[in-house]
Parts: C-alpha cells; structure tokens; sequence
C-alpha cells in the first residue's frame, strides 16, 4: 500500500505540475494581452487628446463663423427694412396716383361736351377738376412727406 500512495502521490504531484505550467502559460498570454491593451490605450488617449484640440480649434472657428454671419445678417436687415420701406412708399404712390387718375377720369366722362361757348366761365363744371388737381397735389406733398422719413 505504501507503494500504492507513493504512486498516487507522484501522479498528483505530476497533475500539479501540469496545471501549475498550464497556469503559467495562461498567464504569459494574459500578461502580452494586458501589455497590448496598455500600448493601445496609451494610443488612443493620445488620438483622443489630438482629436479633442482639433474640435477645439473647429468649435472655435465655428464660433467666429457664426458671430460673423449674425453681423452680415444684421446688416442685411437693414437693407430689407429700407428696401420694404420703399416698396411700401412707391405702393402708396400707385395707389395714389391709380385713384387720382381714376376720379380725374370720371370727372372728364361726366363733363359733357361744348355745345356753345359762353361768355362766363362754368365754375360748376371745372369745380371736380379743381378739386381732382387739388387733391392730386395733397396726395403727392403726402407722399413726398413720407418719402422723406425713409
């Protein structure tokens, strides 16, 4: 029996030698693939802080682009309100002058012709076209007021 135990301890102390060098071997794979992987975190730490200073440097211009582009949009706001400014003025003018000549139109249809001449002027038939001019230089001396705040 004593032979039997020595045999059985010498096949569990070769076991054990086996698995202690199969555990060292693990471990030497495991020790490469942790270097490996500090080596590629060191990598990408510095790829990330080169990265990171380009966005810097973009978020940046980024920046200026907009402030820029807010000013020339500014600017341009100006010109939309003069340029509406005057589309509103020149639109009154039409309006203006299109009602002027249509009263002055009316006024010449509903003026009937000569038939004789007279001695004594019809203030009753030039009165609507008195009035017509008058209000024609009201409605100019009101859009020239106008024209002048643009």
């Amino acid at each position: 029996m004593d032979l039997l135990m020595q045999i059985g301890i010498l096949v569990i102390a070769i076991a054990f030698i086996i698995l202690m060098y199969s555990i060292i071997q693990t471990m030497k794979v495991l020790k490469s693939a942790i270097e490996e992987m500090r080596l590629t975190i060191g990598e990408v730490r510095s790829d990330v802080s080169r990265i990171s200073d380009d966005m810097k440097e973009t978020i940046q211009h980024t920046n200026e682009m907009a402030i820029d582009i807010k000013h020339k949009l500014s600017s341009l706001n100006i010109v939309f309100t003069a340029v509406n400014d005057i589309g509103q003025a020149v639109q009154t003018f039409t309006s203006i002058a299109k009602t002027s000549a249509a009263q002055l139109a009316a006024a010449i249809e509903r003026k009937p012709a000569p038939t004789k001449r007279s001695s004594e002027p019809n203030t009753e038939k030039q009165q609507p076209v008195s009035n017509m001019v008058i209000d024609g230089i009201i409605s100019g001396l009101q859009l020239w007021k106008k024209m002048k705040r643009i």
